[in-house]
């Protein structure tokens, strides 16, 4: 592709098309590339439609352009630092959850590996669809501290990484991917995971999965620290971990959904089939709900003009 400005604008030709991209706001950005909201035509006199470019600088060449859809929304955890601090309703958790799962799906049977499943690689557009970001399409939202939050996508899956592959130099397998999946249902359901280190994250990790279930009051482990210390320090990662949220509860069957996704041993986790036949997702809603309770909320925060 061909760059030109004109008049303050960057234009992006493609030279074998004869499409040309506008390079308009900057919406976020990923390891050595930056990513515009751009308008794109087939040429100068056609209607104009949003698309989003990637933009990787490289040594050798000037640059590389990435053509990919415009998830109007963000990613969720832009959605939920905007408007879901805590979390998101766990009607909503299935929605987007069942639709990672599918995108998941998709990338294991073409026998690839996604690595980087966070809930800053899923996004939502008005069309309306969730997406799981993939390869050179993954990017984080938000720009020069107007990011979603504190930790960075692409550094939650490398040191949230499943035990098999953090601890030893183990092949990366589809289930290193079912445990991201089940650190990133974490994360929708606290709205953060603020944990610093691995060894607070193991002491979580191990304690959902031992009592198969996720907390419903931060305090009901704090008065379990009269009972032993393992109560204790329980309490003191989910603090670390979660903030001063509000109090959650969760269904059995979410709560054994992720546990299983959490277990240890990489043998224990279920496969994709199994999770998408898992009851959790059994009576799932569609994406009409989830935009139905999603943007009003975005919408009072005036980040969309309109309630789908």
């Amino acid at each position: 592709m061909a760059q030109e400005a004109r008049q303050d604008e960057v234009v992006v030709t493609d030279e074998r098309t004869g499409y040309w991209y506008k390079l308009k706001d900057l919406i976020g950005t990923a390891a050595g590339a930056t990513v515009y909201q751009s308008a794109f035509s087939m040429d100068w006199f056609n209607d104009l439609y949003d698309v989003s470019v990637k933009k990787i600088d490289l040594e050798r060449n000037p640059h590389i352009y990435v053509l990919m859809p415009h998830m109007r929304f963000g990613s969720l955890r832009y959605i939920m630092s905007s408007g879901f601090n805590n979390g998101l309703p766990e009607d909503c958790i299935a929605v987007a959850l069942k639709e990672t799962l599918l995108g998941l799906c998709h990338i294991h049977v073409r026998r690839q590996l996604h690595r980087d499943i966070t809930a800053g690689h899923i996004f939502v557009d008005d069309y309306p669809s969730i997406k799981l970001a993939f390869a050179a399409s993954v990017y984080e939202h938000g720009v020069s501290g107007e990011s979603s939050s504190s930790e960075r996508a692409i550094t939650i899956s490398k040191w949230a990484a499943a035990p098999e592959v953090f601890n030893s130099n183990n092949e990366y397998t589809d289930k290193a991917d079912i445990w991201l999946f089940g650190i990133t249902a974490l994360e929708l359901a606290y709205g953060r995971l603020g944990v610093s280190d691995r060894q607070t994250l193991e002491s979580i990790t191990n304690n959902i999965t031992k009592k198969r279930r996720l907390p419903n009051k931060l305090e009901d482990y704090q008065e379990g620290k009269k009972k032993g210390k393992e109560k204790a320090s329980f309490f003191k990662a989910f603090c670390a971990a979660l903030g001063k949220g509000e109090e959650r509860a969760f269904s059995k069957s979410f709560q054994k959904m992720v546990a299983s996704c959490l277990a240890e041993d990489p043998e224990d986790r279920p496969t994709l089939l199994e999770l998408l036949e898992h009851e959790f997702f059994k009576n799932c809603k569609d994406i009409y709900y989830f935009l139905a309770v999603v943007m009003p909320r975005m919408r009072d925060l005036k980040l969309v003009p309109y309630v789908v």
